[in-house]
Order: C-alpha cells, then sequence, then structure tokens
C-alpha cells in the first residue's frame, strides 16, 4: 500500500512539475545568425558586473564576464534574438580562460560590449597596429606595454 501510494505521488509531482517547467522556461528563437570574416576586439563596458554569457540558444550560463575583467573579447559572429515580441542581437565572442590555457566562448548582449583591448592585453609586447580601434588603447599600450619603454 505504501509503495503504491509513493508512486502516485512521484507520478502526480513529475506530471506537475513538467506542466510548470514547460510554461515557465523562456523561449528564445534564433531570428537570424552570422559568423564574421573580420574579428572585432572588444571588452566589457562594465566589467564588474555579472554580464551572463550564454550558450546559442540561450538556456544555459556558461560564464560571467566579471570573471574576466581584463579580459580582450574577439566578435566573431552574432544572432538575433526574440523573446516573446522582444528581439534582441547577441554576440559571439571567444577568449582565453584565466590561466590562458584554453578558450572560453559564448554569446552576450551586444550593449555590454565595447571596442577596444583589454588591460591585461594592452600590458602585453607586441600588439599590431591595425588591430588598435582608437587613439586611447594606443596610447595606453605605448605607456603600459613593456615593449614600449625607452632606455
Amino acid at each position: 500500500m505504501k509503495k503504491l501510494l509513493v508512486a502516485a505521488l512521484i507520478a502526480i509531482i513529475a506530471i506537475f512539475g513538467l506542466s510548470q517547467s514547460g510554461s515557465a522556461k523562456a523561449k528564445y528563437s534564433i531570428q537570424k545568425q552570422s559568423f564574421w570574416q573580420k574579428t572585432t576586439i572588444n571588452r566589457a563596458k562594465y566589467p564588474q558586473k555579472s554580464i551572463a554569457v550564454w550558450n546559442a540558444k540561450h538556456t544555459k550560463v556558461k560564464f560571467y564576464l566579471k570573471d574576466y575583467p581584463n579580459n580582450s573579447w574577439y566578435g566573431r559572429g552574432s544572432e538575433i534574438l526574440k523573446h516573446g515580441k522582444t528581439t534582441a542581437k547577441y554576440t559571439y565572442i571567444t577568449g582565453h580562460n584565466k590561466k590562458h590555457t584554453d578558450l572560453v566562448s559564448g554569446y552576450v548582449w551586444h550593449g555590454n560590449l565595447e571596442l577596444g583591448f583589454g588591460k591585461e592585453e594592452l600590458q602585453s609586447n607586441y600588439l599590431r597596429l591595425d588591430f588598435f580601434v582608437n587613439n586611447g588603447d594606443y596610447l595606453s599600450y605605448l605607456k603600459k606595454s613593456p615593449s614600449q619603454k625607452t632606455l
């Protein structure tokens, strides 16, 4: 009798749990997806905020930009997602993990990025001149990079 009661209780929970989770989940649909020929170099616009980087279907957070505050992010594509009546553009980014051993990647809302190198990259020895997108980044590179120090 107890086994039957437990089985019935599990069945009821499963039925109600599935019906609620199906309606409670946010449904995103991909309207357009593109990958770019030329890579853009970006940094987090708000490096201290918990800005989520999502998987392609926008169902799982892969990591947060605040965990990589000084990183440079390489924009490689974009997708337009629709959620209800709202449409938003997300940029596909890649960058190094904290130990610089692997690449991490995902989609982030384009408004949370700005063009330019992250602070960590501006302190590296060599950057190609054609990658700089503004004068401020170039001047910062000249001041901070060990290769630009005068003897």
